[in-house]
């Protein structure tokens, strides 16, 4: 049975900054809202928003965006109130690229940077498991630039620890394609300006494209679970984060 997704919060600076919560497990659990929202970017925030979201009880931000893009457009809850920031660098390579550099070496589809994310980032996605661990209670928002990308794969990380079938992981990532209209718009802008021709892909969320990461997990490193394993994390802190996101 299709489950529910969630429309994204009424932010006026931000789009598909959205619940995990109430996704069902296929144990019969519940995730918890109010515990996971997954977005793009918060250098565009308004005070409103900013204010809306800690009222959402957000105490904690992970911030998947590269060093590179942190410069060019602070995150507005760094700093705000008692909210914890963190920020985990990922695809810094590719986002310090000058234009000419992108032209010669962009990886040829999303499943190569999702695999070269999955494969090469490990460190990154512990850091990421280790502060969700680290704060059980309270609001944590992950984010990346359009919070399909770094972002997807963190939410199927997460969304696995909890328990929630693949049908539904998938669900949930294609859906932030159409929640993104003007920030697909903008960044085709953004492309077109330096010349770069992307593949129309690029700025979507096809199914295949987290179907092909899931499969590739299986075919070399066995399930979700062994991934996290394999990247440090132990078993009793997945059962941790587990809990955490779980309905009482």
């Amino acid at each position: 049975m299709k489950q529910q997704i969630h429309l994204p919060l009424a932010l006026t600076g931000a789009e598909n900054v959205r619940e995990l919560g109430g996704y069902r497990t296929t144990d019969g659990k519940t995730i918890r809202t109010h515990r996971l929202l997954r977005g793009t970017a918060q250098d565009s925030l308004t005070d409103e928003d900013r204010a809306f979201l800690y009222d959402y009880g957000v105490r904690c931000i992970i911030d998947l965006r590269s060093s590179y893009e942190v410069k060019e457009k602070p995150s507005r809850m760094e700093g705000y109130k008692d909210v914890a920031y963190y920020n985990v660098p990922m695809l810094d390579e590719i986002n310090s690229k000058t234009p000419e550099e992108m032209k010669k070496g962009m990886p040829s589809s999303i499943f190569e940077i999702y695999k070269g994310l999955i494969l090469d980032e490990r460190a990154g996605f512990k850091r990421v498991l280790d502060i969700i661990s680290d704060h059980p209670t309270g609001c944590i928002l992950f984010n990346c630039a359009a919070g399909k990308d770094r972002t997807g794969l963190t939410a199927m990380l997460l969304l696995s620890i909890a328990g929630v079938d693949e049908e539904t992981i998938v669900d949930d990532y294609v859906a932030s394609e159409r929640f993104l209209p003007e920030f697909i718009k903008r960044r085709k802008a953004e492309m077109e300006a330096l010349e770069l021709e992307w593949e129309e892909s690029f700025f979507g969320t096809a199914p295949e494209n987290m179907e092909q990461t899931l499969a590739l997990i299986k075919q070399e490193l066995g399930t979700v679970h062994d991934y996290l394993l394999q990247i440090g994390i132990e078993r009793a802190q997945i059962d941790k984060i587990r809990r955490s996101l779980w309905e009482s």
